[in-house]
């Protein structure tokens, strides 16, 4: 790559982004002189933030590139650095939060208690939506047992309705339909004390902003990158938590767990910024 241009072209998931786009400051030790990262449009605002891009392009209608010496795609570059699980390029964070934008979104926040971001539902485009997303807001009301704790929404699209209307013992704040890309999410996710989220772009973006997150992980095709039998991930160490489900008739047993998790999480947790 020394002296060479090189052109990282999107694919797959938002959420794939969020976690790969780790390695593209690694590209310039290489020798690259120039490096172009194109993007899904709701992407480039927060990946302008990431270092080791000369230009970050949203791919939007009809681009025209200039011509680039090797192209690359981001799922490909853990293969090209040889990464194995202890050679992960972990340092978090590795995103940021336009401080702007925080200040926008602090205005909309509790202004007391421990916030906490829901997430409960993905794409119903992902081929394994049926098993990862959760049937609705309600089958996580054992959580709201816990005192000292306000529920912020980051539910877009699918699910999103439920937010407006929760249950009456549901109170929840419904922030989602106000973001408008994932600048807009970063910079809130990065004011809230801790992410729960099913498998999704959410939990990527919180553990790349280094923020505690708490994910939900389904007994059936679990994706591979949580590995086997584990409660914590590689990809980002020292902030996220895996509540893997017990049992493939139903979430029960993984909610009580992770309520229990957040009991003693609160009981820690003396002010806003505590550590999952």
């Amino acid at each position: 790559l020394h002296g060479k241009s090189i052109l990282v072209w999107p694919e797959q998931g938002l959420g794939d982004e969020i976690q790969f786009v780790r390695y593209l400051p690694l590209l310039k030790p290489l020798g690259a002189d120039r490096v172009t990262l194109v993007c899904k449009p709701p992407l480039a605002p927060l990946f302008h933030q990431v270092p080791g891009a000369d230009q970050v392009i949203g791919l939007e209608g009809s681009v025209t590139l200039e011509s680039h010496d090797f192209w690359t795609l981001p799922l490909s570059l853990p293969l090209r650095f040889n990464t194995t699980p202890e050679t992960i390029p972990a340092k978090l964070p590795y995103l940021a939060a336009d401080t702007v934008r925080m200040k926008e979104w602090a205005a909309r926040l509790p202004a007391t208690g421990c916030t906490v971001g829901l997430v409960w539902k993905g794409s119903s485009r992902h081929k394994n939506d049926a098993h990862r997303s959760l049937p609705g807001l309600e089958i996580l009301q054992p959580l709201w047992s816990v005192a000292g704790i306000s529920f912020v929404s980051l539910q877009k699209g699918n699910g999103e309705d439920e937010a407006s209307h929760p249950p009456p013992e549901q109170p929840i704040l419904p922030l989602g339909p106000a973001l408008r890309d994932f600048a807009d999410t970063a910079a809130l996710v990065a004011q809230l004390d801790l992410v729960i989220c099913v498998d999704t772009a959410i939990a990527h973006l919180a553990g790349g902003l280094g923020r505690p997150c708490w994910v939900l992980l389904p007994r059936i095709d679990t994706d591979w990158r949580w590995l086997e039998d584990r409660e914590d991930s590689p990809w980002y160490p020292g902030v996220m938590r895996l509540f893997r489900q017990v049992s493939t008739e139903g979430w029960t047993e993984t909610i009580e767990k992770m309520t229990a998790a957040l009991d003693i999480w609160r009981g820690n947790t003396r002010e806003p910024g505590g550590k999952a």
